[in-house]
Formats: structure tokens, C-alpha cells, sequence
């Protein structure tokens, strides 16, 4: 179990390595800006974020606002490239620097509603931090001369970001009982292609039937059964069978300025949490299998045992006489003889 965790840590590392020298790469030459911005309808703030790279820099900008939980809520997704520039930090009362870091605390705006983090940080940190573990990892190896186990550990990595993904699933399974969530590219269903609900323990995946056009994402929260105002068409529950469920409709948009517009073919696909959740957690469970497995083999060969059946070998060590295992023959150093010269 404990190599598995420093497994999945490794593989962690390695691919937040990858992703850190992706956006340092992306950014040569121009600075980008990644945003996160959280609103109601009213547009008044909940919560945003930046991401900031640039000129050997990493900002990151987190304000989070107070939620009640009861307004719908909007969340936007942003990417704009601007000319090379350093990233700042957008807002702090308090400010300290030492060494190429700064970090900057605390909103002036709001101070008692909003909190606000603002991180300096130069490529080399966390390029150095997540490539640690993962040079550690080929060191050992190099100096053992063993095996790399690239597809075992790798299994291992995925099994257990596979069991994040069903904690994940169960979460908005369990909120989607309270809430309805609808993924969109972007403001406006007449330019949308594809688009996600979920709502009542089942995920509704919209498709038109056009060639996909994916957009700046936006996601939407409801009060549970507030949803529809949102999404393009609803399904009707009589079509499904245990949660599944597939219906072709239309969707018509309209336009104060244009009017309405030409019918375009929509297809809904229902699918369950609990099947997601199902096909989530199939690698983690085949794995705990697996690994159980091995341990009471392993049990079972130090007690003199048969590791398939549990026998008692010790009289027969070469193969079992109840299941016909072949053991594996114990490796018996040679002796090597050496005439002494009289």
C-alpha cells in the first residue's frame, strides 16, 4: 500500500512537471493569462482566480467571496495572451518578498466579505518541486540496477487517481440531489454545440448534430429543478430505463434582433453517477485485488504453504500434491572446489 501511494505521488509529480514546463514553454515570447471568475446572475462576485505566466514567472490570484448556497451561479473560464510582460499580483493589504517570492494577503476591497492570496513565484520553484520525486525514482532504480516497472507503477498511479475520480463522482452525485449543475462553451445556446447537465443523480450529455465547436467553458448552478431556463430541452423520464436513457428533438433559438431561428438536431444521452461510478472504481478494485493477492501468496509461501491452495508444502517443497502448483526450486549457490598446490 505504501508503494503504491509513492507511486501515485511520483506519477503526480511527473505530470504536474509536464504541465508546469508546458506553460512555461507557451509562454515564451508573450505573457498568458488564465482567469476563473465565479458571479450570480446579478453579476456580483463569489469567487475568481488567475493563473498569470510570463517573463520566467508563475502569479497566481485567488479571491474568495461569501456564498450562501441559495443564488444560481455562474462560473466562467478565460484565456487571454497579452505581449511579454512579468505577471503581478492584483490586489493585498499586507506584502512580502524575499528571494524572487512574494505573497500578498488580504482584499482592500470588501476586506470582511472577501478573502484575497496572491502568489509570486519564479519557473524554478516547481520545477525543482515536482521534479524531485520522479529524479529520485530513476536514481534508485539506475543504482539498483532494477527495473523501472514503468507499466506496473504506472497502473498503480492510475488506480488510485481513478479512486479520485469516483470520490469526485460521489460528491456531485450526492449534490446533484440538492443542486442542478449545467456545463455550456459558452453565454449563448445558439452558438453552443455539446454541454453537460447533471441533475438527480443522473448526467444529461447534450449533443448537436454539427460538427463540435468547443468554446470558452461556463458552467451554471441551480436551486434543484431550477435548471430549465438554461438548457435547450429536457428529457422525458418515461424514455429512460434505470437512469439510461437517448432522445433526438429540436432546438430553436430566438433572438429579439433576428428572430427565431432554423430548427437544429439535438441529441440527449442520459447516463446514471452510479454508472460513472461503477466504471471509475473498476481499476482501483482489480488492483486492491490484485494486491491482495500477492500478499497472502506471499503469506503463505513463508509459512511453508502452498501459494495457490495453502497446502502444506514443506514435506513436498518441489510441487503441491493437492493442486499440482509447480514451487519455485530454492536457487542453491554453486561451490566451487580449488585443488591446493602441495
Amino acid at each position: 500500500m505504501l508503494r503504491g501511494i509513492h507511486s501515485f505521488f511520483v506519477w503526480t509529480s511527473a505530470f504536474l512537471l509536464l504541465l508546469i514546463s508546458f506553460f512555461a514553454l507557451h509562454s515564451i515570447g508573450r505573457c498568458d493569462l488564465w482567469s476563473w471568475n465565479t458571479a450570480d446572475e446579478g453579476e456580483s462576485p463569489f469567487s475568481s482566480a488567475t493563473l498569470g505566466v510570463g517573463r520566467g514567472r508563475f502569479a497566481v490570484n485567488v479571491w474568495i467571496h461569501e456564498d450562501d448556497g441559495s443564488a444560481t451561479v455562474g462560473t466562467t473560464l478565460d484565456h487571454i495572451a497579452v505581449a511579454s510582460q512579468s505577471p503581478a499580483l492584483r490586489d493585498g493589504v499586507e506584502r512580502s518578498s524575499f528571494g524572487g517570492f512574494s505573497i500578498a494577503r488580504g482584499a482592500r476591497a470588501s476586506p470582511n466579505h472577501v478573502s484575497y492570496l496572491g502568489v509570486l513565484v519564479p519557473f524554478w520553484a516547481p520545477l525543482i518541486l515536482f521534479g524531485v520525486l520522479p529524479a529520485i525514482a530513476v536514481i534508485r532504480a539506475i543504482h539498483r540496477r532494477a527495473e523501472l516497472r514503468i507499466v506496473s507503477r504506472l497502473l498503480i498511479g492510475l488506480s488510485l487517481e481513478s479512486f479520485a475520480l469516483a470520490v469526485f463522482l460521489a460528491v456531485m452525485w450526492i449534490r446533484s440531489m440538492d443542486y442542478d449543475y449545467a456545463a455550456v462553451p459558452d453565454k449563448f445556446f445558439s452558438e453552443n454545440y455539446a454541454y453537460l447537465l447533471s441533475s438527480g443523480g443522473i448526467t444529461y450529455w447534450y449533443f448537436f448534430d454539427e460538427p463540435l465547436r468547443l468554446r470558452t467553458p461556463m458552467w451554471w448552478r441551480f436551486p434543484a429543478g431550477q435548471s430549465g431556463r438554461r438548457v435547450a430541452a429536457t428529457m422525458d423520464p418515461a424514455s429512460r430505463f434505470l437512469g439510461f436513457g437517448r432522445i433526438k428533438t429540436t432546438y430553436m433559438h430566438f433572438s429579439m434582433f433576428s428572430g427565431p431561428s432554423a430548427p437544429r438536431p439535438l441529441t440527449i444521452v442520459a447516463i446514471p453517477y452510479y454508472a460513472l461510478l461503477a466504471l471509475a472504481l473498476i481499476l482501483p478494485v482489480a488492483m486492491v485485488t490484485h494486491q491482495v493477492g500477492v500478499m497472502i501468496r506471499k503469506r503463505r509461501k513463508s509459512k511453508g504453504r502452498c501459494p495457490q491452495c495453502g497446502y502444506d508444502v514443506r514435506a513436498t517443497p518441489e510441487q503441491c500434491p493437492e493442486c499440482g502448483f509447480v514451487l519455485e526450486k530454492p536457487h542453491k549457490p554453486e561451490i566451487s572446489t580449488s585443488s591446493t598446490p602441495t
